[in-house]
């Protein structure tokens, strides 16, 4: 299924702290570099937005994928990481 830009943006912004659309499109594009490299390496991000801002982008990600998917995917990956989806996973 391809989700248009527009719908996954919406999607964020749905999770972003104040829903605006500026704030959605810079969690979605921020989010996943910040997955590779640290905060301080960007502008303006503090360690707490930047939790923030990949969240948001994960979890429309999963919302997308749908929960059996978004399980395969997070059953290999450290604990604590389904946090970052919007999900919790047994213990």
């Amino acid at each position: 299924m391809t989700l248009r830009s527009d719908a996954f943006l919406g999607r964020v912004q749905e999770r972003v702290d104040h829903g605006i659309r500026e704030e959605a499109e810079r969690a979605a594009r921020v989010g996943p570099a910040l997955l590779g490299a640290r905060p301080v390496r960007i502008e303006g991000v503090t360690e707490g937005s930047a939790k923030w801002d990949v969240g948001a982008g994960l979890g429309a990600t999963a919302d997308t994928a749908g929960e059996e998917l978004t399980r395969r995917v997070l059953l290999p990956l450290p604990v604590g990481f389904d946090l970052l989806f919007g999900r919790t996973l047994p213990a």
